[in-house]
């Protein structure tokens, strides 16, 4: 009888409705996660109220602050990392009769420091020009993101107004019109240096500039992400491929960009298949709001090779790994062949040999161009760089690789059959990223 009793009184608690109390003691940890650029965590606190229990006149504050909190873990969705980061642990690097910039070094290695900027561009600098290296106190970090922030908003013609106890706010310069894909982009630097407390300023005003802001960024997120997944495939980074892979796959087969470029392209769908392993699932209708962080990992951050370093000869990518090579042979006439990746038999024709050898010449200057077509270390021209890989890719097959190939009546080599194969991959992935289609 007291088990029925405690049963009863425990149900009728459960359905009896909010207290206002309880209902301000939530919606109030909600503003505060708010506040602070939580948005996945307010989302899945606002989860927790059972809505038939709101008092009536709760229920139109209650899906109002919904709905906000919605919006803005929508819009953090579509930045580069989909979530917020910590604020960076910053560097400050004495250059030798250079400047002092302010980074996060990302890795080290014998030779290199390689660093990221606030703005989130990546360099590497050789160790022998760097003079000290000051690391600064968390707080020292996170001043020094703000101040940065405020450069930023100073280049966009805003100046930010902030005053202990207030929410942001901007104020726009000289009669500037400043657009939502501005205020975005304020937004997205936020995201990825974990300044929290402009997040939801930034995308009310991108919104208020814009309602259709969360439309255009997920598709130029699913864009960049295309370009990440053909670039990564293109120089052989499996990681970050198999990254763009999964992120595209998981929240933009909705876009055009997936359904036309990825999914509707049987070449692309091959080598991908081939490389990575995985089929590409079809498209489908744009997916309901996940309103908690991305389950795939952080987009990698090692960077390229520095310019300055020799320039590696990544595999294969149709193939695997060629075998270990022996030490360089005599060409014909005893003199050294230049082939980069793959030697030829001594007995090789002289001409064969000098057109192998031109062909290497143009492919390794067009590996130079593909290693600086990464959108994330040249964002403004990668592009640029990648059209100029392409049109070496082409001029190695058609000038010298296929007329060397052609030469032989049978018995073409494995080593030029697979430089071929090699060759033609690049320049079609070169071409499927290039903004010209050529």
């Amino acid at each position: 009888m007291l088990s029925l009793l405690l049963a009863v009184t425990l149900a009728t608690s459960q359905d009896s409705p909010y207290t206002r109390d309880e209902v301000s003691s939530v919606l109030q940890a909600v503003d505060d996660l708010v506040r602070r650029g939580r948005f996945f965590q307010a989302v899945e606190k606002l989860r927790e109220i059972k809505k038939p229990r709101l008092p009536a006149g709760d229920s139109a504050r209650f899906q109002e602050t919904e709905q906000r909190v919605s919006a803005y873990a929508e819009l953090l969705l579509e930045t580069v990392e989909g979530d917020i980061a910590k604020v960076p642990a910053l560097t400050r690097i004495a250059i030798k009769n250079g400047g002092k910039p302010l980074v996060r070094i990302t890795k080290e290695d014998g030779t290199f420091y390689h660093y990221k900027t606030l703005t989130g561009i990546r360099f590497s600098l050789a160790k022998e020009r760097v003079d000290t290296l000051t690391a600064l106190t968390p707080q020292e970090s996170a001043d020094a993101v703000v101040a940065e922030f405020r450069n930023q908003c100073g280049n966009r013609n805003l100046m930010l107004q902030a005053q202990l106890g207030k929410p942001p706010s901007w104020k726009e310069l000289g009669g500037t019109k400043v657009t939502g894909k501005q205020y975005f982009d304020l937004a997205e630097f936020c995201a990825r240096n974990g300044a929290g407390e402009f997040l939801a300023g930034l995308f009310d005003m991108a919104l208020q500039r814009d309602p259709e802001i969360r439309s255009s960024a997920h598709i130029t997120k699913g864009g960049n992400l295309l370009n990440l997944l053909f670039y990564s495939l293109t120089v052989n980074n499996e990681t970050q491929a198999n990254y763009a892979l999964n992120a595209l796959t998981s929240r933009y087969r909705d876009t055009a960009s997936y359904k036309e470029k990825l999914y509707g392209d049987k070449e692309i769908t091959e080598i991908v298949k081939v490389l990575l392993k995985k089929d590409v699932p079809e498209p489908k209708s744009a997916a309901v709001l996940v309103a908690k962080a991305p389950a795939e990992p952080k987009s990698p951050t090692d960077p390229a090779p520095p310019p300055s370093q020799p320039v590696p000869e990544p595999r294969p990518l149709l193939i695997g790994p060629p075998p270990e090579a022996p030490p360089p042979d005599q060409g014909a006439g005893g003199m050294p062949v230049a082939v980069t990746s793959y030697k030829l038999l001594s007995t090789t024709p002289p001409d064969i040999l000098e057109l192998v050898a031109r062909g290497d010449k143009n492919f390794d200057e067009a590996m130079k161009h593909l290693l600086n077509s990464d959108p994330s270390v040249n964002p403004d021209t990668w592009s640029q760089e990648n059209t100029k890989a392409l049109e070496l890719f082409k001029k190695a097959n058609l000038e010298s690789y296929i007329p060397a190939q052609d030469r032989y009546s049978s018995g073409v080599p494995q080593p030029l059959l697979d430089r071929v194969r090699e060759t033609t991959m690049r320049s079609s992935l070169c071409r499927k990223r290039s903004v010209r289609h050529d």
